[in-house]
């Protein structure tokens, strides 16, 4: 059964095409590059509904594509630590809304949730939902800006660091959803005065991982997304305005995210999804393990890889998954399900990360979406200190950044 993620993101090519897109395609092998970063500047880290969208009168044009930045920047990764979380309540949907009433309830413990709304009236309703669920509003920051959709993952601002100016700044990528959702990164410039760069990059934030050292990684979706533009000029992109280099792995049927088949919890730590022998997904997710396998980690090492157990698939054809999790500030919200794969999911996420707070969210109401708990969350950087990195990363200073407190 196709998500409902995924229709959007085809639709979004065939509109491409519509408009006369001409495709520059080039086949090529995946490249892994020494990472384009300065080890002298480094320390280990710290630790779709139905909805009528956004009024015409509301939506910001379409800003032009900006220079990249003019000096090198490090893509911060998910594990290191954030100012909070931005979340977009998903309004008319009943069905997820206990599931963001507990994670606002978790992540505002960590930090600040930063909470999209898009008048008084849709506030409101927000805040009740909140109070029936028992849900303090004592660290929520409410943003006045206009969305449409509730998977800031995908639209929301890619954090950055200037390694010569420390500024910090985000780079706009371009969501298949349509302007609408990119609305909120412009938005978010202008309230916080980051430096802001807005990238031809047509993607997902649910099929990018950066390992914060010079690496990015997402499955071969990117290609189709990008269709307009070589290979080698998509890695050129990203390495002009991200300063990564850019690494492809296998698009398995579960969905064209790589947030819901795998994810990298630290720059060598690895949870990849598994399902049985003869599940579509299985030749998928093998090949992604001995590409990984094959590859040195930004440290130095080889990566550490871990296997979590998928829940079974559903009747429907849905695949549910535990990969789509989201860290901050040492805790961890793993999607769970009420069925009994899921106290063994939640071990392979503490053995992985020994030291994190593991917190198991139900996201039943999540389930032929196309997403969970990662999908509707997007970490926002430290606002006022520049966190720069000192010293190269080993495997021990990975376990001792993780028994810091927090």
């Amino acid at each position: 059964m196709k998500s409902i993620k995924s229709l959007l993101m085809v639709f979004g090519l065939f509109l491409c095409l519509l408009l006369g897109m001409t495709p520059e395609v080039r086949a090529g092998e995946i490249v892994v590059r020494s990472p384009a970063f300065d080890w002298d500047d480094w320390s280990p880290p710290r630790y779709i509904p139905n909805w009528e969208g956004v009024p015409e009168e509301l939506r910001r044009p379409s800003p032009f594509i900006t220079p990249p930045p003019t000096e090198p920047v490090r893509w911060t990764a998910q594990w290191e630590e954030r100012e909070g979380v931005l979340l977009a309540w998903p309004l008319y949907w009943p069905a997820v809304e206990s599931a963001y009433c507990a994670m606002v309830d978790e992540l505002q413990e960590i930090g600040v949730v930063f909470l999209l709304y898009n008048n008084e009236l849709s506030r409101g309703l927000i805040t009740e939902k909140l109070n029936t669920c028992g849900v303090s509003l004592e660290n929520i920051e409410w943003l006045d800006i206009p969305y449409n959709s509730n998977w800031t993952r995908d639209y929301g601002p890619q954090n950055i660091w200037g390694q010569e100016s420390g500024d910090w700044g985000i780079v706009d990528n371009r969501c298949t959803y349509g302007r609408r959702d990119n609305n909120v990164n412009p938005n978010l410039h202008e309230l916080w005065g980051m430096d802001y760069y807005e990238s031809p990059i047509v993607t997902e934030g649910g099929n990018l991982c950066t390992d914060g050292m010079g690496k990015v990684f997402s499955t071969t979706w990117i290609r189709y997304e990008n269709f307009f533009m070589s290979e080698e000029r998509l890695r050129q992109t990203f390495r002009d305005y991200l300063n990564v280099e850019l690494t492809m792995l296998p698009w398995p049927p579960i969905s064209p995210h790589l947030d819901m088949s795998a994810k990298l919890v630290d720059p060598e730590t690895w949870i990849i999804g598994e399902w049985t022998p003869d599940d579509p997904n299985t030749p998928y997710m093998d090949e992604m393990v001995a590409i990984l396998e094959n590859m040195i980690a930004s440290t130095g090492n080889p990566y550490t890889i871990y296997r979590v157990k998928q829940p079974d698939r559903l009747p429907t054809g849905y695949w549910r998954t535990y990969t789509n999790a989201y860290m901050q500030n040492g805790k961890v919200l793993v999607p769970i399900y009420g069925v009994e794969q899921d106290s063994a999911a939640l071990a392979v996420f503490q053995e992985a990360l020994p030291g994190w707070e593991i917190v198991g969210i139900d996201s039943t109401g999540f389930d032929g979406s196309g997403g969970a708990i990662h999908c509707s969350t997007h970490g926002i950087a430290l606002h006022d200190e520049v966190y720069l990195f000192v010293g190269r990363l080993t495997s021990q200073a990975i376990g001792e950044a993780r028994k810091l407190p927090r």
